[in-house]
């Protein structure tokens, strides 16, 4: 599989009749090459990603994976990869946090999983190990944009689906996360050390219904009213979708968001929404 992808964005910003970013530019192309093959047991898949952001060099992102069926049961995986981003335009450009001197950060990432399978139930974990250099993020010594000099990322994800009635699934997640900034000795913003998320469904001819909890543990941030890094206490939210068939591409849904009203910051400062209550109706046209 190959393909190719461009963009272009344009900011402008204007406070009280002055132009603080006018009509600020930039452009990315990017062209991708994947490839698999299916020996049997073995499964091997390998990509290459080229991008050419203006004003740099163009960058080669690498992929490598490997997958082996010790059983019908059981399989291992890994998987390498290296990746790149540069800094977006109000990373560069914002007047006040901007800074016009960043690089593009990289990184590279190594993980190993295991998944277990049986009639009825399916599990997996994944042990992941990445590290960065240049990580863009934000300095409240400066009060600016930086790049970080090195960063590390590593954990283990684990996931179980279970079958438990005739139309009734249950589904479960559990991410644990450990960062270090070496720059400034502390874990990176925005990263919680643990997150859970639950998921219930029922499915049938009359209608489809799932149930989902997600909780986000704890997690520094930075806190803009005092400008210096504090704590985001943990959250956790409950959303409900329904879905009715009227005929066979007609379906009504309803869809049930932040359930229990809870207070919460994903960003702190920044509450998120309430309790939201969607209900529409939706087409699906022939495959």
């Amino acid at each position: 599989m190959a393909g190719i992808y461009y963009s272009l964005q344009t900011i402008d910003n204007r406070s009280d009749g002055e132009w603080l970013l006018n009509e600020a530019k930039t452009n990315v192309f990017s062209h991708f090459l994947s490839v698999s093959a299916d020996l049997n047991r073995f499964l091997l898949s390998a990509s290459m990603r080229l991008d050419k952001y203006q004003d740099l060099k163009t960058v080669a992102s690498p992929q490598l994976g490997v997958s082996l069926n010790l059983s019908p049961n059981l399989k291992i995986r890994t998987s390498y990869a290296k990746s790149f981003r540069a800094p977006t335009l109000p990373e560069l450009l914002n007047p006040y946090w901007g800074n016009s001197l960043l690089v593009p950060e990289t990184g590279k990432s190594l993980e190993f999983g295991i998944d277990f399978y049986l009639r009825e139930l399916a599990m997996g974990i994944t042990f992941f190990d990445s590290a960065y250099l240049n990580l863009i993020g934000y300095s409240p010594i400066t009060w600016k944009f930086v790049n970080i000099n090195e960063a590390r990322s590593k954990g283990i994800e684990i996931s179980v689906k279970k079958i438990l009635l005739k139309h009734w699934q249950w589904g479960a997640a559990y991410t644990y996360l450990k960062t270090r900034d070496m720059q400034y000795g502390r874990e990176l913003l925005r990263r919680p050390r643990h997150t859970f998320s639950g998921q219930l469904t029922y499915q049938s001819a009359k209608f489809d219904f799932s149930a989902e909890m997600v909780y986000v543990g704890k997690r520094l941030d930075y806190n803009e009213l005092v400008w210096s890094v504090a704590e985001n206490p943990a959250f956790n939210t409950f959303g409900f979708v329904f879905n009715f068939p009227i005929t066979d591409r007609i379906a009504w849904f309803l869809n049930i968001s932040n359930a229990l009203n809870r207070h919460f910051e994903e960003v702190l400062g920044y509450p998120a929404p309430l309790r939201r209550i969607l209900v529409g109706i939706k087409y699906q046209g022939k495959n």
